[in-house]
């Protein structure tokens, strides 16, 4: 019997033996959850759902009942006394996301809860620990607060600069969607147009493209001498002034696209003596060709979109407008003993709350990032050991964070020019009484030392211009301003408690070495590629500024740090003392993705130990610990992990580093199924899913390319998909019905979408594609057709379960029609896939597009095309996930093997033999032979490929879940490539789960398989293998059901060799 290997890929069913086995020990429940996460404060819901995992001793236990208790108090629960809920004893194994049944949770409700098993002898457990969790304010009138901020600049605070670009349209050739992509090529642009006469004394060219350009004006090459104008997301500056004339004046653009989307944007402003301008901008009068000057026909220029809309919006200048954090306080007295104070803070920006000096909470960027157009999050903090009887200060340092600070693709500004405070705090007395502080106009206003603070550009701090004691409540702020309080109404975005775990500080890394690659310049060696800050201690000298530089990469030719594909990001932390003296110093309001860390204006560099890198992510605990006797693959798997933890922060980005660091739907569904097996990431995912199927839908139907979606675009297949993917995922990895439930609506929107923009089921508006993929890819059609199947699969199953049989039954009749239709349309009697190479047959095996008469020559076929690249991938974000899954399940487990251990260009070992740290986002990254990629988009820490993770997990350890939430898996081990010995370490939703195999001598093999409590395993032993015993006693077959425990399983196997092929490109 095959076992299903891709459970959420193909429908699959086993019908297994069972396993007798002794059971002895109670069952006690551990590790309580509450909507995913521990001891939660201000959860969203008045209906939480209750988790935890069983602890016992022995075989086969299993939860025959369960009883929870909820009460308003610790006294109470101590009593055994459930006041809001008691549940009784309810039947049933059921131990995940079990939904609140008791009296009405209002917002601020702070509850406790205990719960107790019985086993499947119907024996009573013990009480677990209590756990806790509170109610955030759930309705609009629970604030009183106003939403206040700061918006009169000081003396010392940059000017706003203006966009010389204000008017102007992205233009290009008539063809393809350039917004989207057009062919790689050269385009000519021309505008003649006619100057007043007068005396000019000024004259400018404003000017960039995507991806390259330079500019003549009357024959004059203007942009000679001058930084080239090759990024985009940059605004070149080119004087004209003594290449224009009065009269007739003409000029030409030679652009030039590379792939992908391609667009021109210019500006010519010509000043006179007089005061007045004259601003000819790009737009539909200009003429374009595809021959240039003299060679070819001028047709009229194509306007892609206008000056400030996505997907280009704003490109910036390399003087970035970065003004100071607001500095905001409010000193409050408190007259009586405190029993009691909360703290409900919200931000259109990032705060930094202290209450009497202070921090309030660990939360590192609050409160998160969403579509501000929509909603915001707030936060809930018990600070009642901050506030004292007597005067109290609550201070404030306000940043733009996501609001109106810079942004990937948008620039900023994107949802406000100004950022802006709420908060709540309620202080609860010994005597009952209670007092509210809110922010209102009572406040106070001004600017300290935090200079410049952006997400992307980074920090400046002049500590010169420090307020000491500006957060105490004894501080003099007399010359503070008042602050700006918001009109009711104004902000539309409805508050609510944020859905998921937060941003939090997660570990410290000490710089490994240092080089002084020029003098004066300092070089620290992380040793691993993070995602954070630098905490840094020197000795500072007055007025001197020390500036901290961040990169992924050095430049091999002189050892200084590589940051041109950081692009417009500066990734900057600049400090500039007061006086002499020690100083240690981080920034609060921004995050670099980086290894390497240069360190300027020190007369002496800093020992290793004082430069510390602080990794910051959101909560998402580590799940998976894979090894095998392979250093490499080993590394490999570190590496993915790695790449999680610096892309999961607030919403899964693209890059960390970059000027980007967005939500992509597309790169985060082709990770997920290793992301949940890597980490727990139900209360991320939770959150992420509302900017993504709620707030990222279009008006069609479709859903974004990003989410939250800045650049309003959707559509591009396997990107939008995200929305259907990722719920389903979470309902195959946590049992999660609700996540289906709350989306379900809008997931049927988009198949009707779908369903709309097909023709005879077949689909081919793409979008991205097999993105980067190195020739492997596929028809277009061959991949959207695919997809609209898997989609409608998935549909059907999902339907099902939230009880729409209907629903379900008509997705599945659809997902019928497109599978004959694909079959009809590229599956050829041969069982090639037309047009289309590994990522083709990566679809159609993966997603059961294959006839059973076919699936033996389509594997030939297949692997053909593995043959046609000397044996490695050429697959790109859409193929690669798919890739090894789909040679196994074409039978080839050995090339799968061989792809994944090559370890030469292109392939992952081969990064890491490079000294990678992190998943990279191009298979070329960098190479001894040609260096650099294309700094357009280059990341090195880009989780897209960690993928592969997917089937370190699911075949080389074998497990994978046979039941939504892991109540029934599936250990299926498949050795192979020659290793020795391979175990995961799985902490499920349900207990930890593990798989081990290891090569005895004599070839022999053993598996130990450990089951967790209340759950029961498959283990299928690999196929030919013989005498198999488990613990001792024979086995009469390959597969047989276990229920918890450990198991030892030995045979006669001998692990298949590496697969021997001529790899040499």
């Amino acid at each position: 019997m095959v076992a299903n290997r891709v459970g959420w890929w193909m429908a699959g069913a086993l019908v297994c033996a069972m396993t007798a086995g002794q059971a002895f020990a109670v069952l006690t429940p551990v590790e309580l959850k509450v909507e995913y996460r521990t001891n939660p404060e201000g959860i969203a819901t008045p209906v939480p759902r209750f988790t935890w995992i069983l602890q016992g001793e022995g075989r086969n236990l299993a939860q025959s009942a369960w009883q929870i208790l909820v009460a308003d108090s610790p006294d109470a629960l101590a009593k055994d006394t459930g006041n809001l809920w008691d549940s009784g004893r309810v039947s049933g194994g059921d131990t995940i996301l079990i939904p609140y049944g008791g009296q009405e949770l209002k917002s601020r409700a702070r509850c406790w809860w205990k719960v107790r098993a019985w086993d499947q002898d119907g024996k009573v457990g013990p009480w677990s620990e209590p756990g806790y969790f509170s109610v955030g304010l759930l309705r609009p009138e629970d604030w009183q607060a106003r939403w206040i901020g700061y918006d009169q600049p000081d003396d010392a605070s940059p000017k706003r600069p203006e966009e010389p670009l204000t008017g102007s349209t992205w233009i290009w050739y008539p063809e393809g969607d350039p917004a989207h992509e057009v062919p790689a090529g050269k385009r000519w642009f021309r505008k003649t147009f006619t100057l007043p006469d007068g005396e000019i004394t000024d004259g400018t060219l404003f000017m960039t493209a995507d991806n390259k350009a330079k500019a003549w004006v009357n024959g004059i090459n203007v942009c000679e001498g001058h930084e080239a104008a090759n990024n985009w997301g940059r605004l070149y500056r080119y004087p004209v002034k003594d290449a224009v004339r009065k009269g007739q004046n003409q000029i030409v653009v030679e652009a030039a696209n590379t792939h992908g989307a391609a667009a021109l944007i210019a500006v010519i402003e010509v000043h006179y003596g007089d005061g007045s301008k004259v601003r000819i901008v790009s737009d539909g009068t200009w003429e374009t060709s595809q021959e240039g000057p003299g060679k070819g026909p001028w047709t009229t220029a194509r306007e892609v979109v206008a000056y400030g809309e996505p997907p280009w919006s704003r490109p910036m200048e390399s003087g970035v407008y970065t003004p100071p954090a607001v500095l905001l306080r409010k000193v409050f007295a408190a007259g009586k003993p405190v029993k009691r104070a909360v703290l409900y803070a919200s931000a259109l920006g990032i705060h930094d709350t202290l209450l009497n000096g202070q921090r309030v909470g660990d939360v590192v960027f609050p409160p998160g990032w969403t579509d501000y157009n929509k909603r915001v999050y707030h936060n809930t903090f018990d600070v009642t050991s901050l506030v004292h009887e007597g005067e109290n200060a609550i201070a404030v340092t306000l940043a733009e964070g996501w609001y109106c600070g810079n942004i990937g693709l948008v620039g900023r500004d994107h949802y406000g020019k100004h950022p802006r405070y709420l908060a709540q705090l309620e202080v609860e007395y010994a005597d009952g009484s209670r007092d509210v502080v809110v922010t209102d106009d009572s406040w106070k206003a001004g600017y300290g030392h935090v200079r410049a603070a952006d997400l992307l550009m980074g920090e400046t701090h002049d500590y010169r211009m420090a307020c000491p004691g500006w957060e105490l409540a004894g501080y003099d702020d007399r010359d503070w301003k008042p602050v700006v309080v918001e009109p009711d109404g104004k902000v539309k975005a409805v508050i609510q408690p944020h859905l998921g775990d937060r941003v939090r500080i997660q570990q410290t890394l000490t710089a490994k070495e240092v080089t002084e690659p020029k003098p004066g310049v300092y070089v620290y060696n992380m040793g691993q590629n993070m995602v954070g800050w630098v905490r840094l201690t020197f000795q500072g000298k007055k007025d001197q500024a020390v500036v901290v530089r961040h990169a992924e990469r050095l430049q091999p030719e002189d050892g200084m740090i590589y940051t041109e594909s950081l692009r417009k990001a500066k990734a900057t932390d600049t400090y500039i003392p007061a006086e002499d003296g020690k100083m240690t110093v981080e920034p609060r309001f921004t995050f670099h993705g980086f290894q390497y860390v240069e360190v300027t204006g020190v007369e002496t560099p800093p020992a290793l130990e004082d430069v510390v890198g602080v990794v910051v992510h959101s909560e998402i605990p580590r799940t998976a610990w894979f090894e095998t006797d392979h250093p490499l693959l080993n590394r490999l798997h570190e590496n993915i992990v790695w790449g999680q933890k610096g892309n999961y922060l607030e919403v899964p980005t693209d890059c960390p580093q970059r000027d980007e660091r967005l939500g992509w739907t597309g790169d985060a569904q082709f990770f997920m199924p290793t992301a949940l097996y890597t980490a727990d990431i139900g209360a991320f995912h939770t959150k992420w899913l509302v900017d993504l199927v709620q707030d990222s839908q279009l008006p069609n139907g479709s859903f974004g390319h990003v989410a939250p979606n800045v650049v309003k675009d959707g559509g591009a297949v396997a990107w939008g998909d995200a929305a259907i993917i990722c719920p389903y995922l979470m309902y195959r990895f946590y049992g999660d019905k609700r996540v289906l439930e709350a989306h379900y609506d809008n997931m049927a929107r988009s198949m009707q979408w779908m369903v709309d923009t097909s023709r005879d089921y077949i689909r081919k508006d793409l979008g991205f594609g097999d993105w980067v993929n190195l020739g492997g890819g596929a028809k277009d059609e061959v991949i959207c057709t695919a997809y609209f199947a898997y989609l409608a699969g998935l549909m059907s199953e999902i339907a099902a379960v939230i009880g729409k049989s209907e629903d379900a039954a008509r997705y599945g009749e659809l997902r019928e029609h497109i599978r004959d239709a694909f079959i009809r349309a590229f599956v050829g009697p041969d069982g090639r896939i037309l047009d289309s190479s590994q990522t083709g047959y990566a679809l159609a095996f993966t997603i059961d597009l294959i006839p059973e008469s076919l699936r033996a020559t389509a594997a030939d076929r297949f692997v053909d095309e593995i043959a046609k690249f000397k044996w490695h991938l050429a697959t790109g974000f859409i193929g690669t996930p798919r890739l090894l899954p789909a040679l196994a399940l074409a039978g080839r487990e050995d090339v799968a093997y061989r792809l994944l251990l090559n370890e030469d260009f292109p392939s992952w070992l081969y990064q890491v033999k490079l000294g990678a740290t992190t998943m990279w986002e191009r298979w070329n990254g960098w190479t001894p032979e040609q260096g650099f990629a294309d700094p357009g988009m280059n990341s090195f820490n880009h989780y897209a490929f960690g993928s592969v993770g997917q089937f370190m997990y699911e075949y080389v350890a074998g497990v994978h879940p046979l039941e939504p939430g892991f109540g029934r898996f599936m250990v299926a081990p498949r050795p192979g490539g020659g290793l020795k010995h391979a175990s995961l370490r799985y902490r499920s939703i349900r207990g930890e789960i593990a798989s081990k195999w290891e090569s005895l001598e004599g070839n022999r093999l053993r598996l130990t398989v450990q089951v967790p409590p209340n759950t029961r395993a498959v283990v299928s032993l690999p196929p030919g293998a013989r005498n198999a015993t488990m613990d001792g006693t024979a086995l009469s077959g390959l597969e047989t059901e276990v229920g918890s425990g450990t198991w030892v399983f030995e045979m006669t196997y001998a692990v298949p060799p590496l697969m021997e092929v001529e790899t040499n490109r």
